[in-house]
């Protein structure tokens, strides 16, 4: 299931500044593991072997340097955090800001900032913000490239569960299991489970968890993962 974050089809900010959207950065629900699946990693007493989190995966375009200047008066600040919506803006091909990023004159960031000009090789030249009825357009100083990016978030029903490494003595292999929901202070639930360790490399399984032990000296495990839960 896809969602797509969409601040209006049409940001409507006065009768002659508008800003019609074509692509918003879209949201949509994904499944994490650290580490990753098939790779070969060491944990040590006490951290986790294989984590799995209910995230939500966004991805859009954002400035590859932030950008702070003043146009017509009006200071705006953008970030190289800001997600950008690709748009038209003024009846230019535009990429503007998801927030509020140009402030009034009392501090209070009232409407987007705007970034046009595209070049064949992916640089903005100019920037634009909408007034009242018309909108302020400004020569960028040098021009500003604009990335694809992808970041991870974790869900407000966000929920992880992990293996913990607890160590091993003589033939026994011991991990904790643990679960969280909401906040990931406390466990919702914990079980130990131990291993009998016989040659080595060895599979392990837990629930539909899969691990390869590789190495097992005593304070840490060296593995690979091969399914998670």
């Amino acid at each position: 299931m896809r969602y797509v974050l969409i601040p209006a089809l049409l940001f409507s900010l006065s009768a002659c500044t508008t800003i019609q959207v074509q692509k918003a950065p879209s949201v949509e629900p994904t499944i994490g593991t650290d580490p990753s699946i098939g790779s070969t990693s060491t944990a040590t007493v006490g951290s986790a072997v294989l984590s799995q989190y209910k995230l939500w995966k966004k991805s859009g375009m954002q400035l590859a340097e932030p950008y702070s200047g003043r146009i017509g008066g009006a200071p705006v600040d953008v970030s190289q955090t800001d997600y950008l919506v690709k748009a038209v803006a003024d009846s230019k091909e535009a990429y503007c800001t998801e927030r509020m990023t140009m402030r009034n004159l009392l501090g209070v960031a009232i409407k987007p900032t705007c970034f046009s000009g595209l070049t064949a090789d992916g640089h903005v030249t100019e920037v634009m913000v909408p007034a009242d009825s018309v909108w302020w357009h400004k020569d960028l100083p040098r021009p500003i490239a604009i990335r694809a990016v992808e970041e991870s978030i974790l869900r407000p029903e966000a929920f992880r569960n992990e293996l913990v490494f607890l160590g091993s003595a003589g033939k026994t292999l011991r991990l904790l299991y643990r679960e969280y929901s909401g906040d990931f202070v406390r466990p919702a639930f914990s079980q130990d489970v131990a291993y009998d360790v016989e040659a080595l490399p060895m599979e392990i399984q837990f629930r539909t968890a899969r691990i390869q032990v590789l190495e097992l000296p005593g304070s840490s495990i060296k593995y690979r993962v091969l399914s998670s839960f």
